[in-house]
């Protein structure tokens, strides 16, 4: 009877393996820290162009008082508009005024308030309409329509 030696090592080193895959405590997986979405790339224009921005905010965006943040900082940038919640979860903002102070609002609605999550903002950019002559902050927006 011929014993196969290399075959039995084999054997018994995978055996020494499997027993301590069994018994080695899983090494947590690092978990990875969320980073605010970038601001997008605007379109360059003079920078007292007036125009209208109307963006949607989705995350962790309400009960963290977003809208209030959203109206101080648009009315500190001198920008007329609203800003109300959907029952789906977001936030929209509709602002007017000079391109430059209207890029900043945008940049700010990427980071929110401190205890907000933002996940993504879609945003569009109009000309000025003059509609508004003052920023509100709204309870209810109506029904999203693009």
């Amino acid at each position: 009877m011929k014993i196969n030696f290399g075959l039995m090592v084999s054997g018994l080193l995978l055996g020494v393996l499997l027993a301590a895959c069994a018994t080695a405590e899983p090494t947590p997986t690092p978990v990875p820290q969320r980073m605010p979405q970038r601001p997008p790339t605007i379109t360059p224009g003079p920078p007292t162009e007036r125009v209208r921005l109307r963006a949607v905010v989705y995350g962790q965006v309400q009960g963290v008082g977003f809208r209030s943040y959203v109206a101080r900082e648009a009315k500190s940038l001198g920008l007329v508009g609203y800003v109300c919640k959907h029952r789906e979860g977001m936030i929209e903002c509709v602002a007017e005024g000079e391109r430059q102070k209207a890029e900043r609002l945008l940049e700010l609605l990427h980071v929110g308030p401190p205890n907000a999550v933002v996940e993504k903002v879609d945003f569009e950019w109009r000309e000025a309409t003059g509609y508004f002559e003052e920023f509100l902050e709204a309870e209810w927006c109506p029904p999203l329509e693009w």
